[in-house]
């Protein structure tokens, strides 16, 4: 099986262990330069605004738990930012 499939089914599976959730696709957005951006759509059963913010919480976890075991390692978000001091004599 592809990874991309692997990737979908991940996503799916994840979704649907919370009976309030109900998967509706996990599709690749776009190539970054460091990245593949995935879009992961969903809908909620969810009466309450906390219970849904508690459920996507379980999800995110469950998403990376999965990634993990499956050996398949995301790195953290990383950022440079360079600096250069302006040389006042020279404008």
């Amino acid at each position: 099986q592809s990874i991309w499939k692997r990737a979908k089914s991940f996503a799916q599976k994840a979704v649907e262990v919370d009976s309030e959730l109900r998967f509706l696709a996990c599709r690749l957005e776009r190539i970054a330069a460091f990245s593949y951006d995935h879009v992961l759509e969903f809908s909620s059963l969810h009466s309450e605004h906390d219970a849904f913010e508690d459920s996507l919480h379980e999800l995110n976890r469950r998403i990376i738990e999965t990634l993990a075991a499956e050996g398949i390692e995301i790195p953290f978000p990383t950022q440079t930012l360079m600096l250069n001091p302006s040389d006042a004599a020279h404008p």
